[in-house]
C-alpha cells in the first residue's frame, strides 16, 4: 500500500499502551520483521488525507482490535 512520502522520508507513527496498576505493556507479534514491536505504522497515503492521531487510531483498532478515545 502506498504511504505518505515527505521529501523521501515515511511518515509513521507508534505507540505504547499501559496497563494502569501493573507493569505491563501491549506489543504485537509482527509476523514480516519477526519480533514483538509497540503499535504502529504508516500514514496514510496518497488517496486517503490522514493525520497522525487518526492513523494511531486506525493501527491500534486493526493491530489489537481496542477502540481509542
Amino acid at each position: 500500500m502506498p504511504h505518505v512520502n515527505l521529501d523521501g522520508m515515511d511518515l509513521v507513527v507508534s505507540c505504547f499502551i499501559v496497563h494502569p496498576e501493573e507493569p505491563k505493556v501491549l506489543l504485537v507479534d509482527h509476523v514480516k520483521l519477526g519480533g514483538w514491536f509497540a503499535i504502529g505504522g504508516h500514514v496514510g497515503d496518497k488517496d486517503k488525507q490522514e493525520d497522525p492521531d487518526q492513523a494511531m487510531d486506525k493501527e491500534i483498532r486493526e493491530e489489537c482490535g481496542l477502540e481509542v478515545d
